[in-house]
């Protein structure tokens, strides 16, 4: 088997690992979100439909409640207001034992004070003009049906919904209120018997965005106001029905709502399932097809790995000493270019770095010369990382690498990636003065490069320069160059970045 077949045979089999794996991984990939969406899907229905069952139950329940109490009020404006209480008591109570969903039904005359009701004979001390109800029609001329937020009965101390019309006299004036009670518990009863897991709800609530009744029912640590909910907001935004996942503000539960407004009278109901809740078995079954997938795939990579040793195992054995030589040369060759080379920059790195400081300390202690070292960091590249990425970042460093390779103008001159986003420059012979030039030669050329930064006061990348002069005596050591260059940066960021200092001696 020649070397050219066996590359060719060990690219086929692992590209056929790749495509069994990609497909593998497709097909689990898409199988889960399809389940979810099925789900999501089926939910939602299901969720529709009990709002609808809500919304039809809420309007049969206020629609009776309304037609008791039209008929009254025309009862009672038909006879100019001379009521016959005995008869009327009599009447209002029969209503209510007609209609189970009635907590009762009660007239007022136009102070607020009862006249008569279903429940029993009307104390004289009682007066509802303080209620909401009355208010509003004794406001507003409005003959419709009026659904008024929840309340505490003073008849009987349960929390019940108020349904109400207006009555008026022969010339039209507020002649007083006829109005019907549901309670509470009538909804509640009937909300039992859905179906809404543990963290599911259903609510009721007034186009003012005042909730009348919830599932559960414990009102949510006193939440009575809604209309800055999700779903009031979803309602207001979308029209009268819909259906959105929804985090509540009540109690942080994430819900499949299903809303709707009925068309007679101004209330919202709400039916939610909670997301947790809804896709609990879609979870279990995606972590069991995943965990199928993940064993599949690695019985299929240790068969084809196990193959692929045993043709590497065949291909080592049948090389010659020559291609063993080559190769090895080849590897050597390499790892003496990585020794000295950093891999993203092209520049010298931190080894050959140290090796070259060395040298060239040691012959500006000979020569009795100056030698400066510019250390170079690049001005908030963390921020740069997290803005735009690693990749970013990396081509960011090539830049800044090509530019100072660029300003090492002098054969002598020597570059290096320190480590990082911080670069160095050797300048041999170098005094103070031109070392500054060329690190402030250096700054201008890589703000120039306009590498936009958005986490930078400037607006692009730049550099901070610090700049560390010695003129070496024996016995010192180049550590000492290398510490005053980095106090030199230091300071330069001090001074607020995009700055050159030196330090010297």
């Amino acid at each position: 088997m020649t070397k050219n077949r066996q590359r060719s045979l060990k690219k086929s089999l692992m590209a056929l690992l790749v495509l069994i794996t990609a497909a593998l991984i497709a097909a689990v990939t898409w199988n889960i979100r399809h389940q979810y969406e099925l789900r999501k899907q089926e939910t939602t229905i299901s969720v529709t439909n009990m709002s609808k069952a809500v919304a039809q139950h809420a309007e049969d329940t206020i629609n009776n409640a309304d037609s008791v109490i039209a008929g009254i009020v025309e009862m009672v404006e038909s006879r100019r207001g001379k009521i016959d209480l005995d008869r009327m008591y009599r009447y209002l109570s029969l209503n209510q034992s007609e209609h189970p969903e009635l907590h009762g039904l009660f007239i007022y005359d136009r102070e607020g004070r009862w006249v008569v009701n279903s429940r029993s004979r009307v104390p004289a001390s009682l007066n509802n003009a303080d209620r909401e109800y009355f208010q509003f029609h004794r406001t507003f001329a409005d003959r419709g049906p009026h659904v008024g937020p929840p309340i505490m009965s003073r008849s009987t101390g349960e929390r019940i919904i108020t349904v109400s019309r207006r009555m008026n006299d022969a010339d039209g004036n507020f002649a007083g209120v006829v109005l019907a009670t549901i309670s509470v518990l009538y909804f509640k009863d009937f909300y039992e018997t859905f179906d809404i897991g543990d963290e599911g709800a259903i609510f009721l609530a007034t186009d003012a965005g005042e909730l009348l009744t919830r599932r559960p029912f414990d009102q949510g640590k006193g939440w009575t106001d809604i209309r800055n909910g999700p779903v009031f907001q979803e309602y207001l935004s979308n029209g009268p029905a819909g259906s959105a996942m929804l985090t509540s503000r009540m109690d942080n539960v994430t819900r499949l709502y299903a809303y709707r407004h009925l068309p007679a009278y101004p209330v919202l109901v709400a039916v939610g399932l909670s997301k947790t809740e809804i896709f609990a078995s879609w979870r279990a079954e995606s972590i069991r097809s995943a965990a199928f997938a993940l064993i599949a795939i690695l019985l299929l990579w240790m068969v084809g790995i196990r193959l692929l040793m045993q043709m590497k195992l065949h291909e080592e054995n049948s090389q010659a000493l020559r291609e063993a030589k080559e190769k090895l040369e080849q590897k050597n060759e390499e790892l003496a270019s990585i020794a000295l080379q950093d891999g993203l920059t092209s520049l010298a790195n931190r080894r050959r770095f140290d090796t070259v400081l060395h040298t060239e300390f040691s012959r500006a202690i000979r020569n009795g010369k100056s030698i400066a070292l510019l250390m170079v960091d690049v001005d908030y590249f963390k921020k740069f990382n997290d803005s735009y990425g690693h990749l970013e970042g990396d081509e960011c460093l090539r830049k800044v690498a090509a530019a100072l390779a660029k300003g090492a103008a002098r054969p002598g001159d020597f570059v290096a990636r320190y480590g990082g986003e911080e670069f160095a420059m050797i300048l041999p012979t170098t005094e103070a003065e031109g070392a500054v030039v060329v690190a402030d030669r250096l700054r201008i050329a890589i703000e120039s490069l306009g590498i936009p930064h958005g986490g930078s006061a400037h607006g692009v990348v730049t550099i901070s320069v610090g700049v560390g002069i010695l003129a070496p005596q024996q016995g010192q050591s180049s550590d000492r160059l290398v510490k005053r260059a980095d106090e030199a940066l230091y300071m330069a960021k001090g001074k607020g970045r995009n700055a050159v200092h030196v330090l010297q001696g």
